[in-house]
């Protein structure tokens, strides 16, 4: 044969095989080009959203704050998603080079659940800090809210890095269970990491929010279900040992290992706070089939506790509570696995733990402290923020060095209100009359009213859905009209607080705690007003005033050279000033 027509021949044998290599690549590329496109088409139109971490604060220029939808992240319509939120708190958002940034990461506890952001770790933090270092920025911004559990903690991590934080407080663990995307949860239960993992992945894409509109993404709201208690109450029981207690231990132990390398990779400290929860006066929470042998252990630890016999007692109660079936309080290997982590570099342990059973009688963790099965009550929020202050104090975390101010007179200070003492009781009487603790045909359990009708008002508006604001602002006037100036000092403060470049409510608390006799704090709000608006004479003539009762008239002078400088006729400054020479 000729040899050009055997080379042809090859050559047309071998287009049929060509033709299926280029069918295959087409075959594959295809549908990734498409779905490049319809992922591009539904971002140029504007559709779906990233719900990032920190959003920009409206009308507040320069400052960021905790997106109020970021639940949406792991929803598809509002009507799937619990109504769960972070506190609002605002950060700069370009960190200035001397201030110290701390970021609180967790669940319902880490956020102060039931009496809000003032009782959390960031409100009895801020407040710690003003005496412990009155001379240093801090923020402290929290990003912790009710239902979430280690899968949002990892989700979070990266965007709490690029926030700048100096030192991450993390108290989280008893969601792992009933939390969104935990083993046993209603809302995106099961026991694969790696398909849960892939979601907080795909929850970026256009495509696959569009899909999980769709379809759907969640057990939706049923009427009569009051609390998000009762809904995922209605998850499946997990006995101890078995394969989904298991499964939830290792999802808490494997998520909580690569957060710490997140944060690790960056220098950052870490500091894990040991869990807590209700031991004494909470039985066992198993539904409507609680497993036999939580309620044997609890009656058990009830007869040695009454027979004095106290450490035997302890181990009964945390025996009785590591056997809940339906699991809301974490169990006692959660625990080993978070002082298992603080082994690392960086990472630190706030025992809060140990700090609880120090202040409970005979060491048994119950009502004294807390208000159901796992929210501490004032007291034991106080106690929870002391555990994380002795540690950042003792380990040096904060560079300077801090003053002294002991924890009996901190307590006195907690930025806690009678409004919010009042609010948080009738949430507490909402959980504690629904699943799981009581079915809904029992009558709910109420707390007596505040005695003081203006107080238990604004209480109920407040429960009712009423603005937080508007309910300071008149308990501000209203303990002013009683002359009760600490208490006004102290509303005034929180307002500043939550509003940090509002200037005048820090003038406002300076001016009112000068009054109720404290000038340390009188100082504090004053400089601080002063920083945000440095021209402003009233808030030099403050900062001096205090000064000056504290005895250091130095500064003082200084003030009011500086008041001077700007209104040379200034008739107080130069009368305090000739006072201040002659003294």
């Amino acid at each position: 044969m000729n040899p050009m027509a055997r080379g042809t021949e090859k050559e047309l044998s071998t287009l049929p095989r060509a033709r299926s290599v280029i069918y295959f690549v087409i075959a594959l590329v295809l549908p990734i080009a498409l779905l490049l496109a319809l992922e591009g088409g539904l971002r140029a139109i504007g559709y779906g959203d990233n719900h990032p971490l920190f959003v920009h604060a409206e009308g507040l220029e320069g400052y960021l704050m905790p997106n109020p939808d970021l639940v949406r992240r792991y929803f598809g319509d509002s009507a799937s998603a619990p109504r769960v939120s972070p506190d609002t708190h605002f950060i700069r958002a370009s960190k200035p080079e001397n201030t110290v940034r701390i970021v609180v990461m967790g669940g319902s506890s880490a956020a102060g659940f039931p009496l809000g952001r003032f009782a959390s770790l960031s409100g009895m933090l801020s407040q710690r800090f003003k005496r412990l270092y009155p001379d240093l920025d801090i923020e402290v911004v929290s990003v912790a809210m009710s239902a979430i559990n280690s899968y949002a903690l990892l989700d979070f991590a990266d965007e709490v890095l690029e926030a700048h934080p100096d030192i991450v407080l993390i108290y989280a663990g008893h969601n792992e269970y009933l939390g969104i995307m935990g083993v046993a949860s209603t809302y995106f239960g099961g026991t694969s990491r790696w398909l849960k993992l892939a979601l907080l992945e795909l929850n970026q894409l256009r495509i696959f929010q569009l899909m999980r509109s769709v379809l759907g993404s969640g057990a939706r709201e049923s009427e009569g279900e009051t609390t998000l208690m009762g809904r995922v109450a209605r998850g499946e029981e997990i006995p101890l040992d078995s394969d989904m207690f298991a499964a939830g231990a290792q999802q808490f132990s494997s998520n909580l290992a690569r957060i710490l390398d997140k944060f690790d990779s960056e220098d950052v400290p870490v500091i894990l706070g040991t869990l807590v929860s209700n031991e004494r006066d909470q039985p066992p929470l198993g539904g409507n089939a609680a497993d036999q042998r939580a309620q044997v252990a609890f009656a058990q630890a009830g007869r040695l506790y009454d027979e004095q016999k106290f450490p035997q007692a302890a181990r009964a109660y945390q025996r009785a509570r590591d056997l809940d079936t339906l699991r809301f309080r974490a169990p006692t290997q959660f625990n080993d696995i978070i002082l298992e982590a603080a082994t690392r570099k960086s990472v630190y342990i706030a025992d809060v733990e140990t700090v609880f059973r120090e202040n409970s009688e005979h060491g048994i963790i119950g009502a004294s402290l807390m208000y159901e099965h796992l929210h501490p009550n004032p007291r034991g929020y106080f106690l929870m923020a002391e555990a994380f202050v002795e540690t950042i104090v003792t380990e040096g975390l904060i560079a300077a060095r801090a003053q002294a101010f002991p924890a009996n007179l901190a307590w006195r200070e907690v930025p806690l209100t009678e409004v919010d003492l009042r609010l948080g009781r009738l949430k507490v009487d909402q959980i504690l009359s629904g699943l799981p603790f009581q079915g809904n045909d029992s009558a709910p359990r109420t707390s007596p009213a505040h005695p003081d009708p203006f107080i238990e008002r604004l209480a109920q508006q407040r429960f009712q859905g009423g603005a937080w604001l508007a309910a300071q602002q008149a308990l501000l006037t209203h303990y002013q009209d009683q002359d009760r100036y600490l208490d006004a000092a102290r509303v005034a403060g929180t307002l500043f607080c939550a509003f940090p470049t509002e200037h005048t409510a820090a003038f406002a608390a300076s001016q009112l705690y000068f009054v109720a006799g404290d000038q340390r704090l009188s100082l504090f709000y004053a400089e601080r007003a002063h920083r945000l608006l440095p021209a402003d004479t009233r808030y030099l003539m403050a900062s001096a005033r205090a000064l000056a009762t504290l005895g250091r008239s130095g500064e003082a002078v200084d003030r009011i050279r500086r008041v001077l400088a700007i209104d040379p006729r200034h008739p107080q400054a130069n009368a305090q000033l000739r006072r201040l020479d002659q003294s």
